[in-house]
């Protein structure tokens, strides 16, 4: 009697053991806490067909939900951690393969992740496997010196191209995008508006500025990896986003009008007189001072006479200040075209 079950005992085994089956799962990395589809292909590596698979998800892991069977198989069976699929008139044969697809919301840290997955042949033989897949829940590398321009106190004309400047080299990540790079930047401190998406990490970007003034401007670099894992970095402080100064075009004994003392009318008169190689002599032929409010004709105070446009720009700083920066401005013009004509010669 004995060796009777011993016998049937050494049967049983080989039809136990009969089954054989590969398992792979993909993606094989995934991003921290995110919902992602994970497919598992399943090969018949045994001699008699499967009918029946069992998906497990990572304990790590939640919110599992079971996809649609592949076609002639229906979801017989699933809850929190397991979906468990069955036959209904196509066996994966052997020598076959069959894909399924579940959903699961990945683990938030870092690491190597056991999946198990079961499947059983017509004969009650099994196969277990555990594929593993990871999870990256590390955003990129990136130093908080990585932005060097604008970095803070510059002072930038409205609607005038300036470069944003970084290190590329101060960027890594192993999973890094192609083109990761995110440009922002806020006028206020809190809001931030995107200047550019999907940039080269090559260390620059041309940018026009908006025509917003602004003395609590940042321009904000953020970087991103495949699992959309990102870092970024900020200027140190504020810079100043102010109006374009006025660009006058003037010949050798040409006169302009021009609205200095910004009361909305043409007043100041200047004329260039010479231009020798390295300096120009303008002439100031006119400044209007600010006009002043004429006294209430029923009151008893004395009227003050108007300053003469001699005094007005000595006494007003913000006439003398505009002048002498339209004069630099001319002056450096005419130095450029002086050059230019030497080169033609």
């Amino acid at each position: 009697m004995k060796l009777l079950l011993i016998v049937l005992l050494l049967l049983a085994i080989p039809v136990l053991a009969v089954h054989t089956s590969d398992v792979s799962v993909v993606p094989q990395l995934s991003g921290a806490s995110k919902e992602t589809n994970f497919s598992f292909n399943i090969t018949n590596n045994g001699k008699d067909s499967i009918n029946e698979v069992r998906i497990r998800i990572p304990v790590e892991f939640s919110a599992l939900k079971c996809g649609t069977a592949p076609n002639g198989w229906s979801l017989a069976y699933s809850d929190a951690i397991e979906c468990n699929y069955k036959t209904v008139s196509n066996y994966l044969s052997t020598g076959k393969s069959l894909i399924f697809v579940i959903t699961a919301t990945a683990a938030s840290k870092d690491g190597n992740y056991t999946w198990e997955v079961r499947s059983r042949d017509v004969f009650d033989g099994f196969s277990l496997h555990n594929p593993t897949s990871a999870v990256d829940a590390t955003g990129p590398t990136i130093k908080t010196t990585t932005l060097n321009v604008p970095n803070g106190g510059e002072k930038w004309e409205v609607l005038s191209q300036y470069n944003i400047l970084w290190s590329s080299s101060d960027i890594a990540d192993s999973n890094l995008k192609n083109k990761p790079m995110t440009l922002e930047y806020t006028t206020d401190g809190r809001l931030w508006n995107e200047i550019a998406k999907n940039e080269e990490n090559d260390g620059t970007y041309t940018w026009t500025v908006p025509d917003v003034k602004s003395d609590k401007a940042r321009v904000r670099i953020s970087v991103e990896d495949t699992l959309g894992n990102t870092a970024s970095d900020e200027s140190d402080s504020s810079f100043s986003i102010i109006p374009a100064v006025p660009v006058v075009a003037i010949g050798i004994g040409e006169t302009k009008t021009l609205d200095v003392n910004k009361d909305g009318k043409n007043d100041t008169t200047i004329k260039l007189r010479s231009v020798s190689e390295d300096a120009a002599v303008l002439l100031i032929a006119g400044i209007a001072a600010p006009s002043t409010p004429a006294p209430n004709a029923t009151s008893n105070a004395t009227a003050t006479p108007a300053p003469s446009p001699e005094k007005g720009i000595l006494t007003n700083p913000t006439v003398t200040a505009v002048v002498v920066i339209l004069i630099l401005i001319i002056l450096y013009l005419i130095w450029r075209l002086n050059q230019l004509e030497k080169k033609k010669k």
